[in-house]
């Protein structure tokens, strides 16, 4: 197996609105011993001063500072980052309130994807910050150096607390392009989709130790997708597009199979159950939808003895708020 070149490598930090925050993660990035490696600050025309802080950088020969003249909303910001700043034939998304803890984890990254051509995706453990409580999580991965991908793929929502952090993955860059990544604005779950979608392609790195620092927080926009109907309806892409490339390949063993659609259909349930309560006038559209992108899914689904409980007993609950008023 012939070993790949050196490769560069393109840390892209999209930020809004967050001057003093951004400072930690720019200077987290800039600690990054790898010298084949440039970073790139997607500014989504703050109004704070971004651009102030951001000049005290000037002379920094990796780093390039690009500020958007309108604001292109988070997914736009990372599709515009990927597609049209970035270089590296591998990019990290390092949100401007997350930080890399290992100053040496893009050069061991960079070795493991020189080592193993067929990586497309290389991701590690780290830490999950709670801003509000304090708390923290550590996230370990329970997996070796090299892993294939269909395995990863399968393993989704296995991992605790939660299958990957996203400011210490890099996606393969030219792969992601073709699979047209971050193309859905209302998609806040893109990046779990192109990670899935990445998984059907090649190897998967696993880089052991504490990695990095990802806060969750009240800003945190995922937070916002059961109040929002068409973000609701969109967010279940991360599942079914997936799931729809996985066909087509035709990669996955019987068991791979069926654990990833053990997965979607939990999944695929709380988005149904959170349409019907919080917004019913597109409950029926929403399930007209889903069944003509995802008839076996919905099958399951609706075949589902617990899936049908939890329905049944929202359904009498709504009724009854309904007869008292509320």
């Amino acid at each position: 197996m012939r070993e790949r070149s050196e490769p560069r490598l393109s840390i892209l930090i999209p930020t809004f609105n967050r001057a003093e925050m951004l400072v930690e993660a720019v200077d987290s990035a800039l600690a990054q011993t790898y010298p084949n490696l440039e970073i790139i600050v997607s500014d989504n025309a703050s109004t704070d001063g971004t651009a102030a802080v951001m000049a005290r950088y000037q002379g920094e020969p990796r780093l390039r500072y690009h500020r958007n003249e309108t604001n292109l909303g988070m997914v736009g910001n990372w599709r515009q980052a990927v597609r049209d700043l970035a270089t590296g034939e591998f990019f990290l998304l390092l949100s401007d309130d997350d930080s890399l803890l290992d100053p040496d984890y893009l050069a061991r990254a960079a070795r493991l994807i020189q080592a193993h051509p067929e990586v497309v995706l290389v991701y590690g453990e780290g830490w999950l910050l709670d801003t509000l409580t304090g708390e923290r999580k550590e996230l370990r991965l329970p997996f070796q150096e090299v892993e294939a991908g269909p395995g990863v793929f399968a393993s989704r929502n296995t991992v605790s607390p939660q299958d990957f952090i996203l400011c210490n993955v890099l996606f393969h860059r030219g792969l992601s392009m073709e699979l047209d990544a971050f193309s859905d604005p209302l998609d806040l779950c893109c990046d779990s989709e192109l990670f899935l979608k990445l998984c059907l392609f090649g190897q998967v790195g696993v880089l052991k130790g504490m990695a990095s620092l990802y806060r969750l927080h009240g800003g945190n926009l995922i937070k916002t997708v059961q109040a929002n109907p068409d973000l609701l309806a969109h967010s279940v892409n991360m599942y079914l597009a997936p799931h729809r490339l996985a066909l087509d390949r035709g990669i996955l063993s019987a068991p791979e199979r069926a654990a990833f659609e053990r997965t979607a259909r939990t999944a695929l349930m709380r988005a149904v159950l959170a349409m019907r309560e919080h917004h019913p006038a597109r409950y029926r559209g929403f399930i007209a939808d889903l069944r003509a992108a995802a008839p076996d899914l919905m099958r399951q689904l609706f075949g589902w003895p617990r899936f049908q409980r939890k329905l049944l007993t929202l359904r009498l609950r709504l009724g009854f708020d309904r007869l008292l008023g509320r």
